[in-house]
């Protein structure tokens, strides 16, 4: 069982350290989707909609698909470059993928949490930022 351990965490080891160019990309991900998940559990309970299990439920899985589409973003931007050098052609190694699925989901949910906002407290954000994020959506 120690073994078992031992091989674990050295996998996991390497894995993070190859990996930790995209941590940031990750961590702020990871930020705009808790943000949605509480604004959007505050303003349910503040705007007297109340909790539903089967609303959170469903919640919960878009969210774990959307970490699953951050994960996608990663595997592309692997698996595209390898590839292309096997039948010789050179394509540069980077984040792309990873980063326009990043900044689509942060988006995405920065409209969510104002949409959160406003029902939780009755009031609408200011046109600026409304406009700035429809654009940009």
């Amino acid at each position: 069982m120690e073994r078992m351990k031992g091989a674990a965490a050295l996998v996991l080891g390497v894995f993070a350290a190859y990996l930790q160019k995209y941590t940031l990309l990750y961590v702020l991900v990871g930020v705009a989707v808790l943000m949605d998940l509480v604004s959007g559990m505050a303003a349910a309970v503040l705007s007297n909609e109340g909790l539903s299990s089967d609303v959170a439920r469903r919640g919960l899985m878009k969210k774990l698909m959307l970490l699953f589409a951050v994960g996608w973003g990663t595997f592309l931007d692997i698996l595209l470059p390898y590839a292309a050098r096997t039948i010789g052609i050179e394509l540069p190694s980077g984040m792309l993928f990873s980063a326009v699925i990043c900044v689509y989901i942060s988006i995405g949910e920065s409209i969510s949490v104002m949409e959160n906002i406003c029902r939780a407290t009755d009031k609408q954000p200011p046109a600026v930022i409304v406009k700035l994020l429809r654009q940009v959506k």
